[in-house]
């Protein structure tokens, strides 16, 4: 009986302990094939598999989110946008202290009569008031009455003493000035503006005479009146005439083909209708005082038609001829069924006489008592036009016989260029002209520009080299010469000069030097030869030598030989080139066989070339002066080898300056001589040296005399250049101070430094390869030592948690088991 219960409570702990494992590893796998509505769409089938309406429907909404996604994107970035501009500038409020009509002068105005032509202005003052605290970029806007229009679309500047107040924008077609503020608003207080706009009554608006208000709008909202009335008489009808002479008041604008600066012209008419026939008729044309003169371009051509005056109106292209009541003139053709034609021939007149002069005349040839001329034509401005300035045009008509004498008439362009008053200094800029030898320069021309490209004036050198600009403001310019004096070489260097060029007293010089035109030059070429007196008989009869300018092959040789004592010279070189730009001439001999050539000397000095036996090498040395004063008699130079000095020479004008040292061995003990060379300090000038060895060239010590007050007055340590011995011609060429060494890096290799980045240190360690790829190739943002899991047939979708339990039911079984047989076993015992 008992073997019985036994046996039975072993089966029983079995059973328990399996069916907890199962039940663990049931619940664990789940059941294949078997998807949670989590992990697939619901579906309009029972099969499971989505239908093509679903499909369409989550692709609608998927893409319906992404562009919800995008729009909130795109609301944030203009949002974002929005709140920095708000943040940048803002609409600063003003308080209008003056606002009044003036007459074309910018006097107050009187009341007079004005029509459709006649030109006014708006003045306008007003101060900021506090707690606005203005910042830079910060704008007021002024709206002006639509019964008024500007001559044109305009920016000018708002200065004090010559620094920028703000900038005005005028638009014609929305008829407001916007005027945005500088950083000079942050650093000052209690500021106040005023300015002056130029406009006609607008004809459009205000068809019919009568007395006109009017109101400024500041910043869309607030209101103020402008004071007075403007007394309006109406369209003016175009009176009958025989000579009329005027200009557009709305400047153009033009790029100089010559220095590339924007320029200011003004468009003339000319209009004749002499009601009376004419023999060879001819127009004389004078401009008067100022900085201007006619000018031609594709853009701005010059017209010439000849034709037949009526009366009459346009609308729109087409032309209603009314000679009674008719308030515009327009040149027809003889049958008047179109425009007139134009005369080419007297056009082409015109393009090879005036542009650049202040003075033209044109041959009108005959004319019939019902026919006349229209003419327009350009005027270029050297500058920025004056203000409160009239340039003044003169014409006359004039022709053979006794029908008719001279008729003139005249023009007086005032500029009416809209701008605000400023009080306070003003910034000047003197251009001082001399030659090579410092002799002062006449009759040099400059174009001044400001940082805006905007051509401000066109100057001329007088006797003693000088010219001068005044009324500038504290800007950067850019001088640039566009005639140089007669017999010498014209520049296209662009000079700028900063604004803090200009000193206390508010004045900047530039100084240019010209050279001479046609200049010439020798260089000279001696060679001389280190081969123990040609013992081994190696010398050839004549050796050839190239001559090269700025490091180009001119074609050019000399051959040198014992018939012309091995000496011989270049001559007749140009010695600048058409920019002024001084040429570098230098030489280059043809191989030789069994001989290594070096060559000392400059073009100024002449060129020694030593041909040394390739035994041997020989190292040559050049001194060069660089600033006019004196410099000493002599300096010295030493040749060490291995850090050791073995000789040494004086250079001097009784050497030329150069001097090579020869017959050197190239190596000691099996090993290659380094040779080095030093100069002795120099007081009262900088040193540098240059050469290339391998090449050929030897090394040029460069002294250039320091100013009084530079630092390095006080001497310097002298300089040096190497030379290592063993390789073709010398080998490689070592620079640098004597003593102590630096880390070098092998030819050919990189800096560690630089391999790394140049915001590395050579010394930082680097990870390797595998740690720097490791975590990036699933996406930098994963961690490195994660690890994508593979992809399985079967879904896991139920909760694992239960499973500890049934495991715990199996391990408690398993441990009432043992603990069964451990005391039954005991019990026998």
């Amino acid at each position: 009986m008992k073997r019985k219960r036994k046996l039975l409570a072993i089966l029983m702990a079995v059973a328990m302990a399996w069916q907890g494992l199962s039940l663990a590893q049931a619940e664990e796998l789940g059941s294949s094939g078997v998807a949670s509505e989590s992990t697939l769409p619901s579906t309009s089938e029972s099969s499971g598999v989505p239908s093509e309406e679903d499909i369409r429907a989550a692709q609608a909404k998927s893409e319906e989110a992404k562009v919800q996604e995008a729009g909130e994107a795109q609301t944030m970035a203009l949002n974002a946008q929005g709140a920095t501009a708000t943040e940048n500038s803002k609409s600063i409020a003003v308080n209008i202290t003056d606002a009044s009509y003036t007459d074309k002068d910018g006097n107050p105005y009187n009341g007079s009569g004005v029509h459709n032509h006649s030109f006014l202005g708006i003045k306008v003052a007003y101060s900021i008031p506090d707690g606005e605290s203005p910042k830079a970029g910060d704008k007021t806007s002024i709206k002006f009455p639509d019964s008024f229009t500007g001559l044109q679309s305009e920016d000018f500047p708002i200065t004090d003493g010559g620094e920028l107040v703000a900038t005005a924008h005028y638009d014609a077609q929305s008829n407001t000035m916007v005027l945005t503020y500088s950083s000079f608003v942050e650093r000052k207080s209690n500021i106040k503006v005023n300015f002056r706009l130029s406009v006609q009554v607008n004809s459009a608006v205000e068809p019919n005479p009568k007395d006109i208000t009017g109101n400024l709008t500041i910043n869309g909202s607030n209101t103020f009146a402008i004071s007075g009335k403007v007394h309006y008489t109406g369209i003016e009808k175009d009176s009958d005439f025989e000579l009329v002479k005027d200009a557009n008041q709305t400047l153009d604008e033009a790029t100089d083909p010559q220095t590339g600066n924007k320029i200011k012209l003004v468009r003339y008419r000319i209009l004749i209708n002499l009601g009376e026939a004419r023999t060879n008729l001819t127009l004389t044309d004078a401009l008067g005082d100022g900085a201007f003169s006619y000018y031609v371009d594709d853009s701005h051509p010059v017209s010439v038609r000849k034709g037949v005056w009526e009366r009459g109106s346009f609308s729109g292209t087409k032309w209603n001829p009314d000679p009674i009541n008719g308030k515009h003139w327009d040149l027809r053709n003889d049958t008047k069924t179109d425009g007139a034609p134009h005369i080419t021939a007297i056009e082409k007149e015109f393009k090879q006489s005036a542009p650049g002069k202040k003075s033209f005349q044109l041959h009108l040839g005959n004319v019939k008592a019902e026919e006349g001329y229209e003419i327009f034509y350009y005027a270029k401005f050297d500058g920025i036009p004056k203000t409160n300035f009239d340039y003044k045009n003169n014409i006359e008509v004039n022709s053979d016989g006794t029908s008719g004498g001279p008729k003139r008439a005249k023009y007086d362009l005032y500029v009416k260029n809209s701008g605000g008053s400023g009080s306070g200094e003003n910034y000047v800029l003197n251009i001082k002209k001399v030659n090579e030898d410092g002799e002062a320069l006449k009759g040099a021309k400059f174009a001044i520009a400001n940082s805006e490209n905007l051509l401000v004036a066109q100057v001329t050198t007088n006797e003693n080299g000088e010219a001068s600009v005044g009324d500038l403001l504290k800007d950067n310019y850019t001088v640039q010469e566009i005639a140089a004096p007669q017999g010498y070489i014209l520049s296209n260097e662009k000079y700028t000069v900063s604004a803090d060029s200009f000193d206390a007293s508010n004045t900047a010089l530039l100084k240019v030097t010209n050279v001479k035109s046609g200049q010439k030059r020798s260089v000279e070429v001696t060679k001389k030869w280190v081969d123990a007196g040609n013992k081994a008989q190696l010398r050839p009869n004549k050796v050839t030598v190239e001559l090269l300018r700025n490091g180009e092959a001119t074609g050019d040789t000399l051959d040198l030989s014992q018939d012309n004592a091995w000496k011989a010279a270049f001559t007749d070189l140009p010695k600048y080139d058409d920019n002024s730009k001084l040429f570098n001439y230098s030489i280059r001999e043809k191989a030789v066989e069994g001989y290594s050539p070096a060559v000392s000397g400059t073009q100024g000095l002449g060129f020694t070339v030593t041909n040394t036996i390739n035994t041997k090498i020989s190292i040559p040395v050049t001194k060069v002066w660089n600033g006019k004063g004196d410099h000493p008699a002599s300096v010295k130079v030493r040749l060490l080898a291995n850090g050791k000095e073995i000789a040494s020479q004086l250079l001097s004008d009784a050497n030329n300056w150069q001097y090579t040292f020869v017959n050197l061995e190239r190596s000691k003990d099996g090993q290659p001589i380094q040779y080095t060379v030093t100069e002795d300090a120099v007081p009262g000038f900088s040193s540098s040296i240059s050469g290339d060895a391998n090449s050929g060239y030897g090394f040029v010590f460069t002294n250039t005399k320091l100013k009084p007050n530079d630092p390095g007055n006080s001497g310097n340590g002298g300089n040096g250049g190497g030379n290592n011995g063993g390789g073709n011609n010398g080998g490689g060429n070592n620079g640098g101070n004597n003593g102590g060494t630096s880390p070098s890096v092998k030819p050919g290799s990189k800096n560690p430094s630089s391999v790394l980045g140049d915001s590395r240190n050579a010394s930082t360690t680097t990870p390797d390869a595998k740690a720097q790829v490791k975590g990036q190739v699933k996406g930098e943002g994963r961690d490195p030592e994660s690890k994508e899991p593979e992809v399985e047939r079967d879904t896991k979708t139920s909760d694992q948690s239960r499973a500890l339990q049934y495991l715990l039911l199996f391990a408690v079984s398993a441990c009432g088991l043992v603990g069964y047989l451990y005391n039954d076993k005991k019990k026998k015992a």
